[in-house]
């Protein structure tokens, strides 16, 4: 008798349905009511994904690509690059002498200045200056410049004898073609000789003030 009532009581319960807010019996659910993506909808969900994961790949691929012959790596700066300019010149070769690399420093001296590479050569095998040559600084400042002549100022850090304070006279030839080369040292930065060719303080061109322009009435 009681499973004959509650089939009357279960078949006179209207048809369940999402908005009815009921929990359905096993059974009595009807899968056209439930909001379920249709077959075009997951159609159109693959399409998506497959295109989200191509533009993906494309986009790596592109990020990842290198030029035959560039890369992350820093190029190698040579020589003559680093020495195009007085500044170079200065510093080249004050990380030379501080680093026990005297074949270097005589690449960037004239004959008449090779006394300034043998006063440092005096440390025998220089073993300390050589191990310190990662951690050798320079910075330079150009006091006095012309065309063809310039003196440099450069102070080095990091040598195993302390900072050291150099004055250099650096020269070179346009007509002969040879590069910024070092011609002698000066003992400080004061009482500098002037350079032949450079423009004397009092023979500055002089400053114009013109007058305020007023607006047209």
């Amino acid at each position: 008798m009681s499973t004959q009532s509650g089939a009357k009581l279960s078949s006179k319960r209207p048809a369940w349905t999402p908005e009815s807010g009921r929990r359905p019996l096993v059974g009595e659910v009807d899968e056209a009511l439930i909001d379920m993506p249709t077959r075009q909808a997951l159609i159109m969900l693959g399409v998506i994904m497959t295109a989200t994961l191509i533009m993906w790949a494309a986009g790596r691929a592109a990020c990842n690509y290198h030029v035959p012959g560039d890369g992350l790596t820093p190029r190698e700066v040579s020589f003559e690059e680093r020495t195009r300019n007085p500044k170079g010149v200065a510093i080249e070769f004050a990380q030379a002498l501080s680093g026990a690399d005297f074949a270097s420093a005589r690449r960037l001296v004239q004959p008449a200045a090779e006394s300034l590479v043998k006063a440092e050569e005096d440390c025998g095998d220089c073993v300390a200056e050589k191990g310190a040559r990662k951690s050798i600084l320079s910075v330079a400042d150009v006091l006095r410049a012309t065309r063809d002549d310039a003196i440099v100022a450069v102070r080095t850090t990091g040598a195993p004898g302390g900072p050291v304070d150099r004055v250099l006279r650096i020269q070179r030839n346009v007509e002969a073609k040879l590069p910024w080369r070092i011609v002698g040292s000066l003992p400080d930065r004061k009482n500098l000789p002037e350079l032949p060719g450079s423009l004397a303080p009092e023979s500055a061109p002089m400053r114009i003030e013109m007058p305020p322009r007023h607006p047209l009435p």
